[in-house]
């Protein structure tokens, strides 16, 4: 199945939300000045770095979605 560039693009928001929550999770876990925050770096949501590892899970879980077998009746419910 080929993604349209604006389904492309729904699912990237979809997904950056996603590292959003679970970024602002894992932030809470660690102490709140950063001193032992490994993954301090992806606070920098204009750094280099954060932007390329968004971007590498973000290709990751998109050709994961679209190899299940339910993924087209999903998609389709979801387009109306």
């Amino acid at each position: 199945m080929t993604l349209t560039a604006n389904s492309a693009n729904r699912w990237a928001k979809i997904l950056t939300v996603a590292a959003g929550l679970m970024l602002g999770w894992a932030g809470s876990v660690w102490a709140q000045d950063g001193s032992d925050d490994p993954f301090l770096w992806l606070e920098e949501v204009d750094g280099e770095r954060a932007s390329a590892w968004v971007a590498g899970q973000n290709t990751r879980t998109i050709t994961r979605l679209t190899k299940d077998p339910r993924f087209d009746d999903i998609k389709a419910q979801y387009a109306k």
